[in-house]
């Protein structure tokens, strides 16, 4: 940018059509964007109005007038620090000075015929940056978060020439469902606002009538508030209206009790996702067993902090259930159904999780650990003589009959077996394996 300087400083000489001359140090100060209300009075000596304003960054000064009196011929000139303007015209149009720097400047009025007028005058500043002084709101990047969605209010200001004309709010959660984002009394004069839904193309708020999204794609959604142009200003406040959609729109059949997952005995792993904010919510499985016995369930969620949860639920229209934390066991009865819930229950819930299941026959034969080679092969005092056959899924346990893990039976000789171990191998204080009756 450029600044015009000249070699007289202090004292301007700005004559117009003989008129009396105006001396810079009468100009009074003046705010961006306030109007000014001015007497143009020839016969009375006022052939001029002057004004000096305070340029705040590089940017520009617009000047716009209006006069009560159509016949007075008015001249409109902006200054630097010479007396050559920078800029000029009259007030039949605005009068704008380009590139200008910080610093001050002047603004003077000047008539040229005898005609009186009464005159309003609006000086403007345009930044070259608008959002110059405003905070990381101005960026999708650095959005006020809205976890809350029903019911908030998104309330602000923006202010292009004072360079704080845009500010982002990102709302939190939307899993579907219907989404309704207004002003309240309207958009104030200068202000607009969009909403940016997930993956697609921002869509403006009527300032009256407001937006609206009956289906809303699941995800986060930014809406981005801003001035219009210089001199726009205003205090806003949008009105935001979120009723849930199906938390399971996206989470397949399994998010069905009715579709839920099998779980296989006597043990058996799965893993998965919960995600609230998907549309993902839940993941419903099921055991079914085959004889009486004990069933024990072990969650871990993955990421940290995560309130997602597994619960063992008494039917399938239960609103709460037995929660499993770490581990838990539960006896069933033959032919017995248990089912289990995992879910992220509330916005913003959402991880990866591992579920293990484990079943211990009630009628089953114990048989004792005698050798360990901690490479998944047990040796074990039960065989076919006690109803061990080959090829039987079993338990293995602790001292106090607590499932450590599964195992298969690879060999039974009369007195003794040879059991291979399954999944983790290198666990300690295995001390028998509970092998069902046949």
């Amino acid at each position: 940018m450029k600044r015009i300087v000249l070699g007289v400083a202090l004292l301007s000489t700005l004559a117009c059509g003989g008129a009396t001359p105006f001396r810079r140090e009468n100009a009074q100060s003046a705010d961006f964007g306030k109007k000014i209300e001015a007497e143009i009075d020839p016969a009375a000596g006022r052939w001029h109005d002057g004004r000096r304003v305070e340029v705040p960054a590089d940017g520009s000064v617009i000047v716009k007038l209006k006069q009560t009196n159509p016949g007075a011929v008015l001249a409109v000139r902006v200054f630097g620090e010479g007396n050559v303007p920078i800029a000029q015209g009259d007030a039949t149009k605005p009068v704008r000075a380009d590139d200008l720097h910080q610093g001050s400047f002047w603004i003077v009025v000047s008539a040229t015929t005898a005609q009186p007028t009464h005159i309003t005058e609006s000086i403007v500043f345009k930044p070259a940056d608008p959002d110059a002084a405003q905070s990381a709101e101005k960026t999708q990047a650095g959005a006020k978060e809205v976890t809350d969605v029903d019911g908030s209010k998104l309330a602000g200001t923006v202010d292009y020439s004072a360079m704080k004309r845009t500010q982002f709010w990102k709302l939190i959660g939307i899993a579907g469902g219907s989404l309704q984002i207004h002003f309240n009394n309207g958009a104030p004069k200068g202000v607009t606002a969009e909403v940016m839904p997930p993956g697609a193309a921002a869509e403006p708020i009527d300032p009256v009538a407001g937006w609206k999204k009956d289906n809303a794609p699941a995800g986060d959604y930014f809406v981005h508030v801003f001035a219009i142009d210089a001199g726009d200003a205003a205090q806003y406040e949008l009105a935001v209206k979120y009723d849930q959609g199906d938390p399971c729109a996206n989470g397949g059949d399994s998010c069905h009790a009715e579709s839920a997952d099998d779980l296989k005995a006597p043990s058996d792993t799965k893993t998965g996702e919960v995600d609230y904010n998907k549309a993902k919510a839940y993941h419903w499985y099921k055991l079914t067993a085959a004889q009486k016995g004990r069933v024990t369930f072990s969650f871990k969620a993955q990421a940290k902090g995560s309130k997602v949860r597994a619960e063992v639920m008494p039917s399938v229209d239960a609103d709460d259930g037995d929660r499993v934390v770490g581990s838990m066991s539960k006896d069933v009865e033959q032919g017995a159904a248990v089912l289990l819930r995992v879910s992220a229950p509330n916005r913003g819930d959402a991880s990866k999780y591992t579920l293990t299941e484990v079943f211990q026959a009630a009628n089953f034969i114990n048989g004792k650990v005698v050798e360990n080679d901690k490479h998944c092969g047990l040796t074990v005092q039960a065989g076919s003589n006690q109803g061990v056959r080959a090829g039987v899924g079993c338990t293995v346990v602790n001292s106090s009959g607590q499932p450590l893990g599964t195992a298969v039976v690879d060999q039974a000789f009369p007195n003794m077996s040879k059991v291979r171990m399954l999944g983790q191998c290198s666990m300690g204080g295995v001390e028998a394996v509970q092998i069902p009756a046949m």
